[in-house]
């Protein structure tokens, strides 16, 4: 063999460094355009040409293959990506894959919820999880509480503002006699007290909202499916029939106010003649007033009970089987076949009664829902409806007795625990109390309201008007109604650690 002359070796150097920048910038072009989420992006290559055992650089992307049929963290394709996934140069001893570290175990809060795909390096979401965000959930919860909101304090305004003489009736004796005047008084605190009522059950209902959907999607995410009562309808809660009879009461007061105004023209009505008793009590101004009552009290009085009503129907509010499978059929229809199904009775007892949380303070998500699986889950929900027939007669009784608003605050105790440490878990819970900071405020109004509403009351029957005791005893049930169920509210929410 002829011997090289150092001018040689200086020409084929570069020659084969340049070989090698071609092949590395080949192979690295190649690597980037790939999309390794895709497993068929595998299947098609042989085992021969992607895992060499006798070759140590390429144990890293045999690593890669393994990555690409399973989840990975996005946190963990980062940070090892540079070591593992890339290919090295021979001889390089990050290259050798017995030197390097063996990957972490995901983080269950890692795993996309619901579907065990395999997935790339950005984790994707599909929309039916977004809904269980808890900025989405506060926010849907905002509007459904603001439209009910705008309809009371466009009631309070005309009530208790500073024209309100010219909207409610003047309950003088000397007009109207002492006992009609007494059933004046007490049909006025219901005018003036259901709007401020109505705003403290409306607050609750859209907490209930906010917990319910917040529970439903984080139990969905984990392949476990609640069914809530019927019992959450606006017909079986106490606190919605406790507004209706508020309404009932306020209506005869404008009835009152109307037929003592006109009172000389509802005598001239004849009912075989409807036509010239129309006339004449459009000639009195009767129909322009009872007109401006309907506007700006009963309308929207009206359309609040409606709002509030459709707020009380849970899972009618909840996401459409539809766009369950919108995104990924597939993977839908698999991650549908492992749901097991709950009742919400069942996990309400098993919450009420306390969760052991094997993870004590350091505690997730997951180990709280398996728990619940564990206690109160099954495959099939016939089987739910079969086993909880026999426990509801033992449970009807009991729960009658309660406020349904009250009772279905449940979910607080489970997702305002404070044993639960995961990300999403603590930033649920940060907005949940920045939401009861808002409801305070307005709770704070409601309370002013009828405070100096029971004050007004107090000092007309200190300077002798007697038939306004009969407005302060309402007015005084409304404000302990309130209170009542501010107390719950927030007893449920901020001395959640105390009640375990």
């Amino acid at each position: 063999m002829p011997p090289t002359s150092p001018g040689s070796l200086l020409h084929e150097r570069p020659r084969r460094s340049f070989v090698a920048a071609s092949l590395a910038t080949t192979w690295w072009t190649l690597w980037r355009s790939a999309d390794f989420s895709d497993s068929s992006w595998w299947d098609g290559i042989p085992a021969s040409q992607t895992c060499l055992q006798g070759e140590k650089s390429f144990q890293a992307v045999c690593r890669c293959l393994n990555y690409a049929h399973g989840w990975v963290p996005d946190g963990i394709r980062q940070q090892e990506g540079s070591q593992l996934c890339f290919p090295q140069p021979f001889g390089s001893r990050n290259a050798d894959a017995s030197d390097a570290a063996p990957p972490r175990e995901a983080d269950p809060e890692d795993v996309p919820s619901g579907h065990n795909r395999s997935y790339g390096a950005v984790k994707s979401r599909s929309a039916w999880e977004i809904r269980g965000e808890p900025w989405d959930l506060f926010v849907e919860a905002g509007v459904s509480a603001g439209r009910q909101l705008f309809a009371l304090v466009f009631i309070l305004v005309q009530v208790l503002g500073p024209h309100s003489h010219e909207n409610v009736m003047n309950c003088d004796p000397v007009r109207c006699g002492w006992y009609l005047s007494i059933f004046c008084e007490y049909t006025k605190a219901y005018v003036r007290c259901f709007p401020l009522l109505a705003m403290a059950v409306s607050l609750m209902v859209a907490t209930r909202m906010v917990l319910n959907h917040r529970i439903y999607y984080q139990l969905l995410k984990h392949d476990l499916l609640i069914s809530f009562d019927k019992s959450n309808h606006a017909s079986e809660d106490p606190l919605f029939r406790l507004l209706l009879w508020c309404f009932a009461n306020a209506f005869p007061h404008f009835i009152i106010n109307i037929w003592l105004a006109h009172r000389e023209a509802f005598h001239l009505v004849k009912l075989g003649d409807l036509a010239s008793s129309a006339q004449k009590l459009m000639a009195a101004n009767v129909l322009h007033d009872a007109h401006q009552v309907a506007v700006f009290y009963f309308v929207p009085a009206i359309v609040f009970l409606l709002f509030l009503f459709s707020s009380y129907d849970t899972e009618a509010l909840l996401l459409p089987l539809s766009k369950f499978f919108e995104d990924d059929f597939e993977a839908s229809r698999t991650a549908l076949k492992r749901v097991r199904f709950m009742r919400e009775s069942d996990v309400a007892a098993r919450v009420q009664k306390g969760l052991q949380l094997k993870g004590g303070d350091g505690a997730t998500v997951v180990d709280a829902f398996q728990e619940l699986a564990d206690a109160a889950a099954t495959d099939a929900p016939a089987v739910v409806a079969r086993t909880s027939r026999l426990q509801r007669a033992d449970k009807q009784g009991r729960e009658e007795a309660r406020l349904r608003v009250t009772w279905t605050m449940w979910p607080a105790r489970l997702l305002l625990d404070p044993r639960l440490s995961d990300k999403d878990t603590v930033i649920f819970r940060c907005l949940w109390h920045a939401f009861l900071a808002v409801i305070g405020l307005l709770m704070l109004v409601v309370f002013y309201c009828l405070s100096c509403q029971v004050l007004k009351d107090f000092g007309d029957v200190w300077s002798g008007q007697l038939p306004d005791l009969a407005g302060i005893l309402v007015e005084l049930g409304h404000f302990g109604i309130a209170a009542y169920l501010c107390l719950m509210l927030f007893r449920h929410s901020l001395v959640n650690e105390a009640l375990r």
